[in-house]
């Protein structure tokens, strides 16, 4: 289906390419909220560190910190959730095995 643009990215038509259109297409960048949040001296001083030290932007420093904490959220919960289904799974088959000696008497 020909829409009337150029398929190759030749530097005189960027903007009509239909490679680079259907890539924005397939790979659209990722939603970005900009927010204000207050924040104490000893925590502003901090970033203020980390920022030299790691040479990025503090709004990427507090964004790796508020993925690592969701990050260990989703873990403990996962981890909550597995005992939880071990300890119903060895009251279940207890029941079970009770329930079986007691058909074989």
């Amino acid at each position: 289906m020909d829409r009337g643009l150029p398929l190759d990215c030749s530097p005189g038509f960027p903007y009509k390419c239909l490679a680079s259109r259907v890539a924005r297409w397939r790979y659209p960048m990722p939603a970005r909220v900009k927010i204000t949040v207050g924040i104490g001296r000893e925590i502003d001083e901090y970033l203020r560190q980390e920022q030299r030290r790691r040479k990025i932007p503090m709004s990427r420093i507090v964004e790796d910190a508020l993925v690592q904490a969701r990050r260990r959220d989703r873990e403990r919960a996962l981890r909550d959730g597995y005992l939880a289904m071990a300890a119903e799974d060895a009251r279940s088959a207890e029941n079970t095995v009770a329930a079986q000696l007691d058909a074989l008497d």
